[in-house]
C-alpha cells in the first residue's frame, strides 16, 4: 500500500512539474537569470506549492505534538522523574 501511495505521490509530482514547464531548461534558466531577463513565473508555481503544502503540514504537526504529548504523560514514574529533571537542569543553564 505504502509503495502504491509512493507511486501516485510521484507521479502527481511529475505531471505538475511537466504542466507548470520546470521540465523546461530554458524557462528555469530565464528564471535564474536574474541580472538578465529574468522570468518569475516559476516563482508563482512554488508559491502555490507552498500554499498547498504549508496547511498540510501544520496539521500533520498539530496532529503529532498532540500524540507527542500524549506519549510524554504515559510513560512510566521512573522515566517521568527522569525526564523531568532533566528538563528543570535545562532550564538552569539555559
Amino acid at each position: 500500500m505504502n509503495y502504491a501511495i509512493a507511486l501516485l505521490t510521484g507521479m502527481l509530482f511529475g505531471i505538475g512539474m511537466a504542466l507548470s514547464g520546470m521540465v523546461n531548461p530554458e524557462l528555469v534558466t530565464a528564471f535564474l537569470d536574474v541580472s538578465g531577463q529574468w522570468n518569475p513565473t516559476l516563482m508563482f508555481v512554488m508559491g502555490g506549492a507552498l500554499a498547498v503544502f504549508i496547511p498540510i503540514e501544520f496539521s500533520n504537526y498539530c496532529i503529532t505534538a498532540q500524540s507527542r504529548e500524549h506519549r510524554l504523560n504515559s510513560r512510566p514514574a521512573s522515566l517521568q522523574r527522569l525526564f523531568q529533571a532533566s528538563q528543570q537542569q535545562s532550564t538552569i543553564f539555559s
